[in-house]
């Protein structure tokens, strides 16, 4: 603060303390504070007060209600104070080596070295900054630091220019992480861009300390004072931007000195003629005709921001910063491309890039190119692409630091002026827009483009003089410039007389192009066809050729716009219509992939009308079709069928009617390929009989679509849909078919249950089936096997007792037995049972052996419960049986080791765990392996050899080899001793370790120590060293231990990590069909702690979404080995670090969002 204590404090009548200590405040202190009856502190050191402390004031010492007054002491302070009235100042800045210590005093000493003895001055700039650097900086540079110059340069430009600026220093970051500042590998300052900030003061000569300094931007500030000499010390200065300040004088001898070197090839300063505050300049290649106005308020101009990530503070830095770019308030002229490109900048853009960063200028130039030279001539799908960089745009050249070097764009349809911001591409070596319609002059801005080697513009309607600078520019480069001559006059271009493509072969194209659909459309002679043919050949100003990779998804939307009467389509008005001259991936409903490729085409309410054409089966890339709600008609396109990529097809709400076949057409994607949904009016659509899965939903509510197949026993004239035996003309079924029927399907069963009719309990599950069930499954039907056995199952076991909740789907119902509570099928083929899990139902009765008959049972959940009776023998057969849980019941019994459930727990077989009641059921004694777990606690089975079964001794603790030296463990492992169990799971254990030690190469620390023992002792699944699925399980267990897995927020309805299932069914997990892991999303899920570098395990890794959650530390290094990621977001965290260009997560090539 500066000025003077107002004697108006006397008002703040409850006051006691008052700190202005370490100010710039001068005059006197007013007596006034003397009437402040509660003070008891004043503060007043380090500041340029004179004049006397107030008799009054030092009277309330006196009396002891003024404890203290702090005044600066010394020869060099101008206010003095009555003894033992005042305190001085001990530590006052004016000498600081009063309470440094040796380094802090060594760093000062050094900084003097460089600004010399105005550093000593209280009120210095240098002053400031370097009690910044030694009191208030937690970077803490040494004095011999390499970086300690050019962190003090920095805060120095604060205190010298930017205390109004956006611009601040961060005592907790290292300088090349502030804003506006770059640094090279080596952590060097190469690049400071402060132009439009607001600043002003003075330039400090400290800048010269700034060895590697290439990039120096303080253009349009309110600069004054002269440019320092010492900025031609700048060795290494390839940019100096000074213009629209108010500097003045003449720009120093050794700036120009350095500019004749070659190495500094661009100034720009205010030397035009003309201008207030003129700067002499001989050697500036860019005099503005006056200051640029950077501050734009643009009161018109409405962008409506999509993205609340975009503060009002960014928007108005972008809108600032791209009129400082453009000049002239060109982004507030109303659909200029400047505004344009602006508005993309900040509402579609998502490189979300430093404002005032050089890529941020690149990507705003190339934005402005766009909307200036007519969008419909760029097809390439990177175009304004709000996630890809614009080097990947075709007919773009870069460097390896991703700078544009070189434009290529002949031939793109492009229309419209060349934008003078092309000038800001000081990389560009070459430019080729020929054959397009250019129109106007070359811009006089070009001339700044001094690495410019060639300019070819010829073959377009450009016209007038060439610009001189641009032929100084010509004469310096010996740079060719080709125009069309005829046209345009110049004094130092070359002209091209080489044919303009004339009719002879837009004619040859237009052969080709129809040679080449016909392979689509054939024969192409519809009105919407030969309409799509017309606009793709004549119309569509992107002209492509014929072997175009875009030509056929284009023609086919073109298509489907003339076949849907696309003239009117419901279009809002900011929305891009159809037939537009841009790429076809920007038309309203389309997207695509990042190769411009259509995967998505969702057009829901907007008014189509008519018959969805075939040629929608040709887009193979196609994932996503949404067209609910209009007024489609005709059937759905057996064509569809082909596309083997679609996973959503939303077709309900429309008049489209017929038949849809089981073997052809889009039923085809769903058993075993990719399509997820097909939701259509299942009224209109005759979707196929069940066990078809074809249609999965019908209908505005989408009503589940199970089809009965076979007559409905409600009513006496019931139609045969496809029931067991032949129905009569009238489509009456007869008494003699269902006696039939009902024949074929006992025959069938009593394979399974024989004989059938001699249980009460087998008998009601029978009469059900062939009577009751609404399903009416003919006798062949693949589902009746699995249907039977559960219906029995629930008569055996007490079904109406059992406990079900609100909302959970009853047995025996009309709908698929896979819908029933705790039944759950595998998905496509036959729906084959995987798994029953009743735990807790109040299941009552004997286990009917027909379980065994599931082949395809994985899980069998039976705890808790009230069941009675022995384990039957024929759950042997149950091959794919991973689990079994039958503990907390009453069944009794013994488990024999060679035959029944326990051949499961042998070598080559499935099961990995047999939970059972071990004090009703006698497990067999050791070594026997068959059960794993015992009783409601699950604690280990007794090793006591129970009833002797080999022949030994009572007290033998199992059979030996015929040495006893060896013996054969569980799991086909061998050991020595006794204690096979024991011995075994060490083996196990230790073959475990050895495994993950390929990911985790040191098993340390908690979480990982964690992780090893539940993949070891407490993973349901037990899986062995060779498992594939043993490195993944581990790796989401290492997931859970490390980011604080037991306090996620997870949902009672979802379920949780770390259970008996597979890892592909966790909560936030999607996996291949190999059950590799393709995803992890979990955002917003109270996830704490530092990411593991396993993680980079994950090949198949697609997506990594952990948003909003308080994750901390880096992003590991490892993730940089995840090739097929595209999507990484971990936005919102508490992560820290450094990123760098081309080195770890940032030089994965697929990866598109990066958050």
């Amino acid at each position: 603060m500066s000025g003077s204590i107002p004697k108006e404090l006397k008002a703040l009548h409850d006051l006691k303390i008052i700190d202005f200590s370490s100010n710039n405040l001068s005059g006197e202190v007013p007596y006034e504070l003397s009437l402040l009856d509660g003070l008891e502190m004043i503060f007043l050191g380090s500041n340029r007060l004179s004049g006397s402390i107030p008799n009054q004031l030092c009277a309330k010492v006196d009396d002891g209600n003024l404890k203290t007054i702090q005044i600066d002491c010394g020869r060099e302070s101008d206010i003095t104070c009555a003894d033992s009235c005042c305190v001085c100042n001990e530590n006052s800045p004016v000498n600081p080596e009063n309470s440094w210590d040796y380094n802090q005093k060594a760093t000062w000493t050094t900084l003097k070295t460089l600004s010399g003895d105005i550093i000593s001055n209280l009120y210095s700039p240098q002053y400031n900054a370097a009690h910044w650097i030694i009191e208030t900086d937690n970077w803490k540079n040494s004095a011999s630091s390499n970086f300690l110059y050019q962190r003090y340069v920095l805060v120095l430009m604060y205190f010298t220019m930017g205390k109004d600026s956006p611009f601040r220093p961060d005592s907790e970051k290292n300088e090349c992480l502030w804003e506006r500042v770059m640094c090279n590998e080596n952590n060097y300052i190469v690049h400071i861009e402060f132009g439009g900030c607001g600043m002003s003061g003075s330039i400090p000569k400290e800048l010269k300390a700034l060895h590697d300094l290439e990039y120096l931007d303080l253009r349009s500030n309110e600069l004054s004072g002269e440019i320092p000499s010492e900025l031609g010390l700048m060795m290494e200065l390839e940019t100096l931007l000074l213009d629209s300040n108010n500097l003045k004088g003449a720009l120093p001898e050794k700036i120009c000195t350095q500019r004749g070197s070659g190495k500094l090839v661009n100034i720009s300063s205010d030397c035009k003629e003309g201008t207030q505050h003129k700067v002499q300049c001989n050697c500036c290649f860019n005099c503005p005709s006056g200051q640029s106005q950077v501050k734009v308020s643009c009161p018109d101009i409405n962008i409506k921001v999509t993205d609340s990530a975009v503060s009002e503070t960014r928007e108005r830095n972008i809108r600032d910063r791209c009129n400082a770019i453009s000049g002239d308030d060109a982004v507030c002229q109303h659909n200029s491309p400047q505004e344009l490109a602006t508005r993309w900048m900040i509402s579609d853009d998502k490189m979300k890039l430093d404002v005032f960063s050089q890529a941020f200028t690149q990507r705003y130039a190339m934005a402005v190119a766009y909307f200036s030279l007519g969008p419909g001539g760029w097809m390439d799908p990177f175009w304004l692409s709000p996630i890809e960089h614009e080097c990947e745009i075709s007919g773009i050249s870069c460097d390896l630091e991703k700078r544009i070097t070189a434009i290529n764009f002949v031939g793109r349809g492009m229309i419209g002026a060349l934008p003078q911001e092309i000038s800001v591409l000081t990389d560009l070596v070459s430019i080729n827009i020929m054959n397009n319609e250019i129109i106007g002059n070359i811009p006089s801005s070009w001339s700044s483009l001094q690495k410019l080697e060639s300019i070819v513009l010829t073959y377009n309607d450009m016209s007038g003089s060439v610009p001189d600078s641009i032929c100084s520019l010509q004469n310096q480069n010996s740079m060719p410039v080709r125009i069309d001559c005829p046209k345009m006059s110049c004094s130092c271009c070359g002209c091209d007389d080489t044919k303009k493509p004339g009719v002879d072969e837009d004619e040859a194209r237009a052969i080709a192009i129809k040679t080449k659909l016909e392979e689509i459309s054939f024969p192409l002679i519809g009105e919407a066809q030969v309409k799509a043919l017309n606009w793709i050949t004549n119309i569509d100003r992107l002209k492509l050729e014929a072997d175009s990779p875009h030509l056929v998804h284009r023609y086919i939307l073109v298509l489907f716009y003339y076949a849907l009467g696309g003239e009117n389509w419901t279009v809002e008005e900011r929305e891009i219509l159809w037939l537009s001259q841009l790429s076809h991936c920007y038309w309203v409903g389309i997207t695509c992939t990042t190769n411009g490729y259509v995967m998505g085409i969702e057009m829901e309410s907007r008014n189509l009308k008519g018959q969805l054409p075939y040629e929608l089966g040709k887009i193979s890339t196609l994932k996503d079709i949404i067209l609910n709600n209009n007024e489609l008609t005709g059937n759905i396109p057996v064509e569809l069928g082909n596309l083997e990529h679609l996973e959503q097809l939303y077709l309900f709400e429309n008049d489209i009617t017929g038949d849809l076949p089981d073997d052809k057409g889009v039923c085809t994607l769903i058993p075993l390929k990719s399509l997820d949904v097909l939701w259509v009016d299942c009224d209109k659509v005759n979707c196929p009989s069940f066990p078809s899965i074809c249609c999965t939903k019908c209908g505005k509510e989408g009503i589940d679509p199970v089809k009965i197949s076979g007559p409905d026993t409600s009513t006496d004239n019931n139609t045969s849909s496809g029931g067991g035996g032949e129905s009569g003309e009238s489509g009456e079924i007869t008494e003699v078919d269902k006696e039939l029927r009902a024949q074929q399907i006992q025959l069938r069963l009593e394979d399974i249950s024989f004989p059938i009719t001699t249980s009460q309990t087998r008998l009601s599950a029978l009469e059900w089936i062939t009577d009751s069930d609404p399903m009416k499954l003919p006798a062949d039907a693949p589902l009746l096997v699995d249907r039977y056995i559960l219906t029995l199952f629930y008569y055996a076991l007490d079904g109406e007792n059992w406990l079900i909740e609100e909302g959970e789907t009853m047995w025996l119902t009309e709908l698929s037995h896979c819908y029933w509570v705790g039944v759950t099928c595998k998905i496509g083929g036959d729906n084959d049972v995987m798994s029953i899990d009743l735990e807790s139902r109040n299941l009552k009765g004997r286990l009917p052996y027909e379980i065994g008959k599931m082949s395809s049972l994985k899980l069998l959940i039976l705890n808790d419960n009230a069941l009675t009776g022995t384990i039957p023998v024929e759950f042997g057969k149950l091959d794919n049986l991973v689990n079994l849980y039958l503990y907390n019941n009453d069944m009794d019994g013994d488990l024999i080791d060679d035959k029944g459930v326990c051949v499961l727990r042998t070598p080559n077989q499935a099961l990995s765990e047999l939970w059972v009641d071990c004090d009703k059921l006698k497990c067999p004694p050791s070594p026997s392996t068959c059960c794993t777990k015992c009783g409601k606690d699950g604690t280990a089975p007794e090793l006591s050899p129970g009833p002797p079964n080999t022949g030994g001794d009572s007290e033998s603790s199992g059979p030996t080899t015929g040495d006893g030296s060896t013996i054969t463990t569980g799991d086909g492992s061998t050991g020595t001793g006794t204690n096979v169990d024991t011995l075994g799971e060490e083996l196990r254990a230790k073959a475990i370790k050895i495994k993950i030690e390929e990911v985790s190469s040191q098993i340390v620390g908690e979480a990982r120590e964690n992780a090893l023992y539940w993949i070891t002792n407490n993973d349901p699944m037990k899986l062995n060293a060779y498992s594939p699925n043993l490195l993944k399980r581990y790796i989401l267990a290492l997931l859970y231990y490390a980011l604080d897995g037991y306090n996620w927020d997870v949902k009672q309805e979802e379920i949780h990590w770390l259970n008996a299932l597979s890892h592909c069914y966790w909560v936030g997990i999607t996996c291949t069909y190999d059950g590799d892991v393709s995803s992890i999303e979990l955002e917003s899920r109270n996830l704490k702690g530092e990411l593991p570098y396993e993680i980079g395990k994950f090949s198949k890794l697609r997506i990594l979404d952990f948003e909003d959650n308080a994750l901390t530390g880096d992003i590991p290094d490892e993730v940089s080995e995840l090739d097929e990621l595209i999507y990484l977001n971990v936005f919102h965290n508490d992560m820290s670090g450094e990123l760098f260009a081309n080195n770890g997560v940032c030089a994965l090539e697929k990866l598109g969002e990066f958050w």
